[in-house]
């Protein structure tokens, strides 16, 4: 299994700019930047999105990590 690997998937964006979000109080900001600039503002905690790229190697890992199982509901009644 492919390990998650946000550089490479950068790398293989077919977006031509980056969305950087960033949080500044109680309220969120975005900017939009290249691949390099991205991968350093990810370093910095900020949150990123683009379009993967479908041969990105990392990409079918990213997608294996956002599938998880559903759990059940609980019973009827149970709070």
């Amino acid at each position: 299994m492919n390990e998650f690997n946000p550089k490479q998937m950068l790398q293989h964006s077919s977006s031509e700019r980056i969305n950087v979000w960033m949080g500044a109080g109680d309220t969120l900001h975005s900017v939009k930047v290249s691949a390099d600039e991205a991968m350093g503002c990810y370093s910095a905690g900020c949150g990123l999105y683009f379009r993967a790229n479908d041969g990105c190697p990392s990409h079918t890992a990213a997608d294996d990590s956002i599938r998880q199982p559903r759990l059940p509901r609980p019973p009827r009644g149970h709070r």
